[in-house]
């Protein structure tokens, strides 16, 4: 499939696009990236609700061996309400056109990139020649804010540590039921950010909810903090306004219980080893952030073997 790549600029001019053939893509950006990719790749990073969405072009026909099922796609046009700006220079107006290649026909698809009318988000974006493009074409290229809208965040260098606040703190016009829905979603993608301890804070927070079912989304999701969930599964208050049921919170604590033994077994033989398999952040810092999970363990003998290596990795680097 030929390319030519000019700016989003030209593009919104129509002019060479009528001139384009059936098979012609301009300007794609073929990536599929994860949350930290997303904020090292963009230039300015908004939190915004998305007030419309326009079609700019008919469909051109997609050759993408990672998206096979997907025929076509056509140039969208993108309005959103600027809430704050978290990266990079804030806009000049309150709302802003972004472009994307999104989806025309598909049979089955991934992760596709498809802003619906109303959704809070963060939208990583980056500038060509004055105009303001998603970050990817077709695919994810924005994070969905289900806690509501937050106060203006000061905008530093450090947006890796804002964006897992806005995704996991209630904050104004929340819907508590679809908060607690997607939580373990949240979570995900601030870990991707920050790691399991960068991201445990806040749902020990949200164990203090007065919602019980904020309460319990969050002693599930910590199920994959190991050994963080031990307390709350068996707080009788988890059981109330029909958050759980009895068997599923029973369930639970008997899996973890044989979990536990497998995975301290595993642990303590091979720590660092077991680290790097479960790591969620590249390289030796995610094998650090999964020591130092560890190390707030229950278990008294996982704790300080944790701890242990956790020196010794920082006698290394010295």
């Amino acid at each position: 499939m030929k390319r030519w790549i000019i700016t989003l600029q030209l593009v919104a001019t129509f002019g060479l696009l009528m001139n384009c053939g059936e098979n012609t893509i301009i300007g794609y950006r073929k990536h599929n990236l994860g949350e930290r990719e997303l904020l090292s790749e963009s230039t300015t990073v908004v939190v915004g609700v998305v007030k419309d969405l326009t079609i700019f072009t008919k469909r051109l026909a997609l050759n993408d061996q990672e998206q096979p099922y997907v025929k076509n796609v056509r140039l969208y046009k993108v309005r959103i309400s600027v809430e704050q700006t978290i990266k990079g220079v804030p806009p000049a107006s309150d709302e802003i056109d972004v472009y994307f290649w999104g989806v025309g026909e598909f049979t089955n698809a991934a992760s596709l990139n498809w802003p619906d009318k109303g959704q809070r988000a963060i939208h990583y974006l980056t500038s060509e020649d004055g105009s303001l493009r998603y970050v990817t074409d077709l695919v994810r290229s924005s994070t969905t804010v289900f806690s509501g809208r937050h106060a203006n965040e000061p905008n530093t260098d450090n947006a890796s540590m804002i964006i897992p606040k806005l995704l996991l703190s209630p904050s104004i016009g929340f819907a508590p039921e679809e908060f607690a829905r997607n939580l373990s979603l949240s979570t995900y993608r601030s870990q991707e950010l920050v790691g399991y301890v960068g991201t445990l804070p806040f749902l020990r927070t949200l164990l203090k909810d007065s919602n019980n079912q904020i309460k319990w989304a969050a002693c599930r999701t910590l199920h994959d903090f190991i050994g963080q969930d031990s307390v709350c599964l068996h707080e009788e208050t988890a059981t109330h306004n029909n958050s759980v049921t009895e068997r599923e919170r029973v369930e639970l604590i008997e899996s973890n219980s044989v979990a536990q033994i497998g995975f301290k077994k595993s642990f303590l033989k091979q720590p660092v080893q077991y680290a790097s398999q479960y790591a969620l952040l590249p390289g030796e810092e995610g094998i650090i952030d999964f020591l130092r999970l560890i190390s707030l363990h229950p278990d008294p003998e996982l704790a300080k073997r944790s701890a242990e290596e956790l020196r010794k990795l920082s006698a290394s680097q010295l």
